[in-house]
């Protein structure tokens, strides 16, 4: 976890400088429990994989001690309840909601499953024994997929089609576009892509990324999907036929194209270099809604996630079974990708037509 990140969470859990007094009998300070929760939730971040998980769930955390004002210890069920009243009070939807209780769950199961300390009498025990967000009565229930929305086959070609690729940005906006169609990944699984998770091996292209539970996992890049990475790269300047090695295996493939990351406040001039930083998750947004603007699709409705339910959807279309779409979205069931598939396409009305010829409409 970077400096930044530990310094933010020092205020989650404070303690005034009076409560540092010695407890009678040499047992631990109120202080050296606040250090405690300090640890325990620094390791608890530390073992979420996501990068936007970890951020949202820090950002729920310093909303709920702000809105409680008392260490996550003394927090019961009352507290958790109050909280999610007033988050409904002041119109956040079900499922800001439901992310925001999850974090305290999730960081309460740690404490009680995963995180021990020794107490005065030297017996190593959990460093919480309940769990007050664990109810499930206070959150909403809500399907993950309600507002799940995918491109046609025709939509989805209008959207590359939008890309124009005279310019070294488009080559990169086409492949970067591309692959999230090709591969079925979610935004940071392919926006955090490296030229060292790329090989070559029994006469394919293969790529290793990570992601939400799953590590170092290994999928067949598809050809058009190369060639247009490649392409790119070499407008870019970035990969020549003399100088193949001149993208370090630490480079990353999406990246910025000049130096304007030199002018912000953290990032000096002489620091940036192609390939250091990859772009960030509100760049590529904003890339997308303005090439489905100019594709002529709702980009109001359009998220970068609604590219991994076309690219599931066009192998749907394609003739692919649950099994191989299973496989390809990486889902850990079946069972899920079965819930998937019928939420995403949604029920289709086969009868209406003879509906409508009854009432000779």
């Amino acid at each position: 976890m970077s400096t930044n990140e530990n310094m933010e969470l020092v205020p989650l859990f404070r303690a005034e400088v009076g409560l540092a007094e010695v407890i009678v009998g040499g047992g631990p300070t109120p202080v050296d429990r606040m250090r405690a929760w300090t640890d325990a939730f620094e390791a608890w971040m530390d073992n979420l994989r996501s990068e936007n998980t970890r951020r949202a769930y820090r950002a729920a955390w310093r909303d709920f001690l702000a809105f409680t004002d008392k260490m996550p210890w003394e927090i019961g069920k009352s507290q958790v309840a109050e909280w999610a009243a007033a988050m409904r009070q002041q119109g956040l939807s079900d499922a800001t909601l439901q992310q925001r209780l999850a974090a305290l769950s999730s960081f309460y199961s740690f404490t009680m499953d995963d995180y021990t300390v020794i107490n005065p009498s030297g017996r190593e025990v959990a460093l919480h024994d309940y769990n007050p967000a664990a109810s499930g009565k206070l959150r909403p229930k809500i399907s993950p997929y309600g507002k799940a929305i995918y491109l046609s086959a025709e939509e989805a070609r209008a959207l590359l089609w939008a890309i124009k690729r005279s310019t070294v940005q488009g080559l990169r906006d086409y492949a970067l576009f591309l692959a999230y169609l090709a591969t079925g990944r979610r935004n940071s699984e392919i926006r955090l892509l490296r030229w060292g998770d790329f090989e070559r091996n029994g006469g394919r292209i293969w790529y290793r990324w990570s992601g939400k539970g799953k590590d170092d996992m290994r999928n067949e890049c598809p050809l058009r999907l190369w060639e247009a990475i490649v392409e790119y790269l070499k407008a870019a300047g970035r990969l020549t036929e003399d100088s193949p090695e001149g993208m370090r295996d630490e480079d990353y493939i999406f990246t910025a194209l000049t130096n304007k990351a030199g002018r912000l406040p953290n990032v000096s001039a002489t620091e940036w270099e192609p390939g250091a930083q990859p772009l960030s998750m509100r760049e590529v947004g904003r890339l997308l809604k303005r090439y489905a603007r100019l594709a002529g699709l709702d980009a109001k409705k359009i998220h970068v996630h609604t590219l991994r339910h076309t690219a599931a959807m066009l192998r749907h279309e394609a003739g692919d079974n649950v099994e191989e779409i299973c496989a390809f979205l990486a889902h850990s069931s079946l069972a899920i990708t079965q819930i998937y598939l019928h939420r995403v396409e949604g029920k289709k009305d086969t009868s209406w037509s003879k509906v409508e010829a009854l009432l000779g409409l």
